[in-house]
């Protein structure tokens, strides 16, 4: 049964709502199974498993707090606390500075001039919306009062 993206994440929710905390965490293959209401096809796992991934990427940047722990017991729970938080925030960091020092060694960079790539990087299109504003305030219609001035200084 193709169960569509609204109605996973829906479910997803529900299912991660009720395993609070880490001693809870569902893995998975039990929370897949448990969205599609039904035991996960061997040969699909993978996929299935892309997708509640997917899923769950988007709940966070939402701002749900959906924690996970790896290795043994692990898996994915509504974290009960800040520390279970950061305990998660910690491992996505340690992800993302073990990812930057590839690439850093992949351009023969440091990773201080990394960082200062991105964070032109991430400055650029903040600018860029700097801009624009800019830019929508000088085409922006005079008010009546703005013309009564200028005339008036002419």
């Amino acid at each position: 049964m193709q169960l569509d993206r609204d109605t996973l994440k829906d479910r997803t929710l529900a299912v991660l709502r009720r395993h609070v905390g880490k001693p809870n965490a569902i893995t998975m293959t039990r929370l897949t199974a448990a969205i599609q209401s039904a035991a996960v096809v061997p040969s699909a796992r993978y996929e299935e498993s892309r997708i509640v991934r997917s899923i769950i990427s988007q709940l966070r940047e939402e701002g749900h707090p959906i924690a996970h722990h790896n290795g043994r017991g692990g898996g994915y729970f509504w974290a009960a606390n800040e520390a279970e938080l950061e305990e998660t925030a910690n491992w996505f960091r340690q992800r993302a500075m073990s990812a930057f020092r590839q690439e850093a060694n992949l351009k023969r960079i440091s990773l201080v001039e990394l960082v200062e790539q991105l964070q032109l990087d991430i400055q650029q299109p903040r600018m860029a919306r700097r801009l624009d504003t800019l830019r929508r305030q000088r085409t922006t219609p005079k008010t009546h009062q703005e013309d009564t001035d200028e005339n008036a200084q002419q």
